[in-house]
């Protein structure tokens, strides 16, 4: 019985199971090829960094976005008619980007964070001070066997890298097609040789340093949440700042995105437009690199009465002086 129903009807059956097969393919049929960004959240900074003594209860946020691991057709549909959501052709990286390296990234941000702030805030309190030294540059990321992510390159040939900056440091890597590198791993010292591939060594490092004392102390917590990277370089460094002298803006909030270096510079990010809209009526004040502002200036108008100001820095003392003077506004 059933399957002469079946015979009869198979026609109307078939026809009306295309439809939920359409579904389920632009639902869930994964893209591989692409990756999607769509806005994200915000983080208060002032849960990451607790100053002794800070009597200020200011509202500084970071800004970081969602990247889906699986994108679908459906989404990629979204991103043709949703200017917040941006879709590109996935590019292979030379290695894959981990939650490790993350948070290498975050410890790294935070310390050139914490060092640009305690030494800016000197100039403004001298009874404030910061006693730090560069141990060497640590690992990222390597694709040789040898080196591996948060290990710590303290000679290359036997020569210190501690003495030498960042363009030097790169000029050595530039000019050598072999490289003895001596690097600290969990309190022991090991040795390894790179040997460069089609021009490369296929390493990156940053420089890394040890604070020894810090007035008015501090106390970290930003290890303990599942954010890394480090875009928030930028906004840390701002609530440090204020913290230490003691800053208070009332009910203002201050929000951003951007890396710092040891020298203070700021650096550029990715998915800049989906942070600007993410930041739509959540705030009053975004600060973006220099790097960014053209890309975020675009987003910005097309914004309908955007709730901020957009301040373009290239500097954290370009960042202090302008927040200085929106201040005093």
């Amino acid at each position: 019985m059933i399957s002469v129903l079946f015979n009869k009807y198979k026609r109307v059956l078939y026809i009306l199971l295309l439809p939920y097969l359409f579904l389920i393919f632009i639902f869930t049929f994964p893209i591989k090829s692409y990756d999607v960004t769509l806005p994200g959240n915000m983080k208060r900074v002032e849960r990451d960094i607790v100053i002794e003594g800070d009597l200020s209860m200011n509202n500084f946020y970071t800004v970081y976005v969602m990247s889906p691991k699986i994108i679908t057709p459906f989404q990629v549909f979204l991103s043709s008619i949703d200017n917040r959501i941006s879709i590109d052709k996935k590019v292979k990286p030379l290695v894959k980007y981990t939650f490790e390296m993350g948070q290498i990234h975050e410890e790294l941000s935070y310390q050139y964070a914490i060092i640009n702030a305690y030494t800016l805030a000197n100039q403004v309190n001298e009874n404030i001070s910061i006693d730090y030294e560069k141990q060497g540059y640590q690992i990222l990321y390597s694709i040789s066997r040898n080196g591996k992510s948060g290990d710590v390159i303290t000679k290359l040939d036997g020569k210190l890298i501690s003495l030498m900056d960042q363009s030097e440091v790169n000029l050595y890597f530039d000019s050598h097609e072999r490289i003895t590198v001596t690097y600290m791993r969990n309190g022991s010292i090991h040795e390894s040789t790179y040997i460069k591939e089609n021009g490369k060594f296929g390493i990156s490092i940053y420089p890394y340093y040890r604070i020894n004392k810090a007035f008015p102390a501090y106390k970290s917590y930003y290890h303990q949440d599942l954010i890394g990277g480090p875009s928030g370089g930028l906004i840390q460094t701002l609530k440090i700042y204020t913290s230490l002298l003691n800053l208070d803006f009332d009910n203002l909030k201050i929000g951003g995105t951007g890396t710092i270096d040891i020298d203070g510079n700021i650096g550029g990010i990715g998915g800049i437009r989906q942070k600007i809209y993410t930041a739509q009526g959540r705030i009053d004040l975004f600060f973006v690199p220099e790097k960014n502002y053209e890309e975020a200036l675009i987003a910005y108008q097309t914004i309908d009465k955007p709730t901020f100001l957009l301040v373009k820095v290239s500097t954290i003392h370009e960042a202090i002086t302008r927040l200085s003077e929106y201040i005093k506004a």
